[in-house]
């Protein structure tokens, strides 16, 4: 038993340092710099599709630091990393006409209780790029998302958390209707709450197949990308900036009444 907290306190000690020093948490990369072919992606995770062959653009719009050249395999397996996937992004090479950005350390969609840091980004990198796609899928707390810009302008944002619906903006998508989701019906109802809906079952409500299910409509398919024809190449894995860290709106401060209106009224 002795033996067992020992260890346990060593990891847990040499984890906490892994998460301060950036140097020892490169060690844990596996440097495999031999070029691959794409490796499929798309579960538990956010990802940006890009209508671009200029990786490099990409990188310097995002604002990553500590890059490292890495291919498929160790670009995409970081981006899973318990550890490492709270910090970097992997930016792929192009598959076809698109490059993508890979990883839990993407900004998502938050409710009015946290800043947004998620469409800020959308609309900075939607400046740049003529088509800017983006998903989000996170089961474990059955928290959905998918977004799309053209020319610079927002087409369709939808996103579905534990406590309903966060976005809903733009006109409703043929591919979304063929989805058939209960929550489109809430634009119909004029509102987001959704106890306005008939819960009878959970067919209805958003999934992590619906996720995959636009992203094939309007990009590729991350799950299938190894189906895609394409070069073996490498990309590049990158620390996120610190302001896509999700943090708390201020609460607002209660204004001090005077002390004689607190006084009775004799």
């Amino acid at each position: 038993m002795y033996l067992i907290l020992a260890v346990t306190t060593i990891l847990t000690g040499f984890f906490v340092w892994v998460s301060v020093i950036p140097w020892l948490r490169e060690l844990l990369i596996d440097h495999d710099v031999a070029p691959d072919k794409p490796w499929p992606f798309g579960y538990r995770t956010a990802w940006l599709a890009i209508r671009t062959t200029d990786s490099e653009a990409v990188i310097d719009t995002l604002g990553l630091a500590e890059l490292q050249c890495v291919n498929w395999r160790t670009g995409i397996a970081t981006t899973y990393d318990e550890d490492l996937g709270s910090y970097y992004v992997f930016v792929s090479p192009p598959v076809g006409e698109w490059t993508f950005v890979v990883g839990l350390a993407l900004p998502h969609p938050v409710n009015a209780r946290f800043i947004d840091g998620c469409m800020p980004l959308l609309t900075s990198v939607a400046a740049r790029f003529y088509d800017v796609q983006y998903f989000f899928t996170y089961p474990v707390i059955e928290h959905y998302a998918w977004s799309r810009f053209e020319a610079g302008k927002l087409q369709r944002a939808f996103a579905w958390g534990d406590e309903g619906v966060i976005w809903n903006k733009g006109p409703l998508t043929q591919e979304e209707r063929d989805l058939g989701l209960k929550v489109f019906e809430l634009r119909r109802l004029g509102g987001t709450d959704v106890d306005n809906l008939d819960n009878d079952d959970d067919a209805g409500y958003p999934r992590e197949d619906h996720v995959l299910k636009i992203a094939s409509a309007w990009s590729l398919d991350p799950t299938e990308i190894d189906h895609q024809s394409a070069d073996s190449a490498l990309g590049f894995v990158g620390q996120v900036p610190n302001e896509w860290r999700i943090k708390r709106t201020k609460p607002r401060k209660r204004s001090r009444k005077r002390q004689s209106d607190l006084r009775p009224v004799t």
